[in-house]
């Protein structure tokens, strides 16, 4: 069956997703974070370290060539 398959056992530890936003807890009544900060705080992360790639030069002329021919 699936459950004792070779491929199930040697995979099946790696398969749960951990969501980074969500928290599975039961609420403890006290101040934990809200899902919409953790969110927040996430957003703020990922915008704050984003660089934007940077192209050779002829990878950028030749992208602004078919941006060109394509626009018209």
């Amino acid at each position: 069956g699936f459950l004792g398959s070779e491929h199930t056992l040697a995979h099946f530890r790696g398969a749960f997703f951990e969501p980074s936003v969500l928290v599975r807890m039961q609420r403890s009544g006290g101040a934990e974070e809200t899902v919409v900060r953790r969110a927040e705080k996430t957003v703020e992360r990922i915008l704050s370290s984003h660089r934007e790639p940077i192209l050779e030069e002829d990878v950028e002329r030749e992208l602004l060539k078919i941006e060109e021919r394509y626009s018209s």
